[in-house]
């Protein structure tokens, strides 16, 4: 009996393959979905002819998954087959579904031409099979309306509101409201070597270049990379470039480390990386899309990296390559471009957009038409009062998309009411609301949000508080399951070794979070400064100059004994190195200063014995002459009576003032 199916997963059945795909097929069919999983598939059927069961199995499935771990697994018999067939029969039915699914060493530039335009899911990001069945779940039910009720109402999984992350390429089915603008700039950047595109925070900067332009530039021979800068530049850059150039996973880790120090140093120029990049990836072209730009200003500390960074960024600009650098840059951070002449310059010279606030109708399209496709609709009057409430705010996207998401959760039979919004309050409110609910709800654990919170602000100087993307290795066991806890409920985003604020909007909002900020700003600041000292003494060798010392050290230790649950370890290691070598310092100065006191005491000693030599001599010397004065006295008494006038002559000298009393009473005397 021939048999229906929804997905067939095609994969070479042996070693990584089959082992991932089969860990595939199992997540799937545990949500109650009909796959065509080969030797499963047939066994179960007991099919004589696997041939036959293939084409019909193809024929049937309503989407078809290519997965591999290697690229040569692509052009395999079977699976070169299976996806020739499939596409074949898509051509004529447009309700078919492609995706691919990878893993490493594989990269989306190591795809078969044939399925390159289709969505591709990799294994190496966070739930990637969560965000696969979504995406099956949304083509299902809008072809086939094959979601029934109960699983439709697993809302989480087909919410096409974003909340506080960005709409990525995955989302752009779901991305309205900026189609103008998004053509305006992808035929820019054609003709263009360099863009920015400028806008306050919260005005969708990085939703339209990922879910806006980028479908509009993807296109065969076309490559594109796409990174931040966040507190290491060179090593982010570096990333991008490292899994296209290496195939070998043990090689891309050690490679990544020696590319970011090449290209840092200057040995690899970045035109010349990139011109080898084209050889490789066999492209005629070349996107580079460094998005929150801003971050190479917030949190790359020293100065040399960042001027470094821009050098080799510039020279890339002005060379011949068919490559376009573009980067999203907050437009209050638009100042600090013009500390860097060459990079001002750049900015002056080049195509820029500056993004404005979305107009009522096309707000109207971004709230309306998601909900729309998947059969969702708003309660008459709700849409007009939600752009009554935000249509002139400025950063109102972040606010608004946030609302939508959690108005979706509580819609009633495919329908969003006002008494969402009621419940609310508004729509500025939305996102205190739901912090304040769960900062509420882990009534236990309050402290240590408040740790995990203050650790990802990054204190403004002059401009607004942003958000920091801290190490994990910053917060201590008990703090990292509390994380995950709030990665779960979307007040975090983490990474394998980081985590950040979801968005900057909840340190504008949150008023919990803006009250921690202020009660220790001061502290905030302080270690905001301590970490380029810490990044600065590691930077160089780890001298015992660079470490704190006298004022900086006597603050740091204040800091310390009142913050020690939220000073991270590796700070605690620097001031406990920066205290031992101060009491180096200390103990080398007493040291000093007990040889000086003591050379003093020798020299006193020298000199007053001298002192003491030197005023015997003088007494002794007296003693002579006044027995020489008495000698001559005698001679010149008898001699008086014949040579009067030289006796007194004698006596008159000798009492002159340089004598003193008592030598000239015994001259006297003796006369």
């Amino acid at each position: 009996m021939k048999k229906d199916y929804e997905i067939f997963i095609s994969f070479k059945n042996s070693g990584r393959d089959r082992e991932l795909a089969y860990k595939l097929y199992k997540f799937l069919k545990s949500k109650n979905l009909k796959i065509f999983f080969s030797e499963a598939t047939l066994e179960e059927l007991g099919a004589d002819s696997w041939g036959e069961e293939i084409e019909d199995a193809l024929r049937t499935s309503k989407i078809f998954i290519a997965l591999a771990t290697k690229e040569e697994h692509f052009y395999s018999y079977w699976l070169q087959r299976e996806r020739t067939t499939f596409l074949t029969l898509k051509r004529d039915d447009k309700s078919k579904a492609i995706y691919s699914y990878i893993a490493p060493p594989i990269t989306t530039q190591n795809l078969p031409d044939d399925i390159r335009g289709f969505e591709c899911f990799e294994d190496t990001k966070v739930d990637e099979f969560e965000r696969l069945y979504s995406f099956i779940s949304n083509h299902l039910f809008r072809y086939f309306q094959r979601v029934k009720d109960n699983e439709f109402l697993d809302k989480e999984m087909l919410n096409p509101y974003k909340g506080l992350f960005h709409f990525t390429y995955e989302d752009r089915e779901n991305y309205f409201g900026r189609k103008k603008e998004s053509k305006e700039i992808a035929n820019i950047l054609k003709e263009s070597n360099f863009f920015t595109l400028l806008g306050a925070s919260g005005s969708g900067k990085s939703s339209l270049l990922f879910a806006g332009i980028l479908p509009l530039i993807r296109d065969e021979g076309v490559a594109i990379l796409d990174f931040r800068p966040q507190d290491r530049p060179f090593r982010n850059l570096a990333n991008i470039f490292i899994p296209t150039l290496y195939q070998d996973e043990l090689l891309q880790i050690k490679k990544k480390e020696e590319l970011t120090k090449k290209l840092q140093n200057g040995d690899i120029k970045l035109e010349n990386l990139t011109e080898h990049y084209f050889e490789k990836a066999k492209i005629d072209r070349l996107y580079i899309i460094i998005d929150q730009f801003e971050e190479l200003f917030t949190l790359t500390k020293e100065s040399k990296i960042k001027n470094l960074f821009l050098d080799q960024l510039l020279r890339l600009i002005e060379s011949n390559l068919n490559a376009t650098v573009i980067i999203s840059l907050r437009a209050d951070f638009l100042s600090f471009a013009s500390y860097h002449e060459q990079l001002n310059h750049a900015i002056d010279q080049n195509l820029k957009k500056i993004l404005g606030l979305m107009s009522e109708n096309n707000l109207k399209r971004a709230i309306e038409l998601p909900a729309k496709n998947l059969g969702v609709g708003f309660e008459k009057g709700l849409i007009e009062r939600i752009l009554k409430e935000i249509s002139k705010e400025t950063g109102q996207l972040p606010l608004l998309e946030f609302a939508l998401e959690q108005f979706w959760q509580k819609m009633e039979n495919r329908v969003i009411t006002h008494k969402s919004l009621d419940e609310m309050g508004s729509i500025s409110h939305a996102i205190s609301y739901h912090a304040d609910a769960i900062y509420k709800r882990y009534s236990t654990e309050q402290e240590a949000i408040k740790r995990i919170f203050l650790k990802l602000v990054n204190v403004g100087g002059g401009t607004e508080d942003t958000r920091r993307v801290a190490k994990f290795e910053d917060f201590d066991k008990d703090d990292r399951e509390i994380i995950t806890l709030l990665a779960t409920d979307r007040l975090v985003i983490t990474t394998e070794n980081s985590v950040e604020v979801v968005h900057e909007a909840l340190i504008r909002e949150w008023g919990v979070l803006k009250a921690w900020i202020e009660e220790h700003r001061e502290f905030l600041e302080w270690e905001k400064r301590t970490r380029i000292d810490i990044e600065f003494y590691n930077d160089n060798g780890e001298r015992e100059e660079d470490l704190l010392r006298d004022g900086k050290l006597l603050r740091a230790k204040e800091f310390l004994r009142k913050y020690q649950k939220e000073i991270s370890d590796e700070f605690k290691k620097f001031i406990k190195e920066s205290i031992e070598v101060q009491k180096r310092r200390e103990r080398k100065k007493r040291i000093v200063l007990g040889g000086v006191i003591a050379t003093l005491v020798v020299i006193i000693g020298v000199i007053g014995y001298f002192w003491v030599e030197a005023d015997e001599a003088k007494k002794n010397a007296n003693n002579t002459l006044q027995e020489n004065i008495i000698q001559q006295g005698l001679i010149y008494k008898n001699y008086l009576n014949e040579h009067t006038y030289k006796s007194k002559t004698y006596l008159c000298k000798f009492y002159c003032p340089k004598h003193n009393k008592k030598e000239r009473e015994t001259a006297k005397n003796s006369l």
